[in-house]
């Protein structure tokens, strides 16, 4: 592979790393079921697209789309619960 890709990929790396739902997800996701955890691993943690987990899994893309929905909800009520807790 040339530098450009390692570039265009550790960049990737990088931003995923500093997203607020990253620490959320690698926290949280060996409480949740094995589709999403799945999802979770492959779509947050190793950067995929939801249509290429979908096509990993063996799943279908609304299923993928429906976990990653369920994700970000979770991800949304734990931040909330923080702010008042703070």
């Amino acid at each position: 592979r040339d530098s450009r890709c390692q570039r265009r990929d550790v960049r990737a790396s990088v931003h995923r790393g500093l997203s607020p739902i990253f620490p959320f997800v690698v926290r949280h996701r060996d409480t949740w079921t094995g589709q999403r955890r799945q999802v979770a691993r492959l779509c947050y943690i190793e950067g995929m697209s939801l249509r290429a987990a979908a096509h990993r899994i063996g799943i279908s893309f609304h299923k993928v789309r429906r976990h990653d929905e369920a994700i970000r909800f979770l991800f949304e009520a734990f931040e909330t619960a923080r702010r008042r807790a703070s």
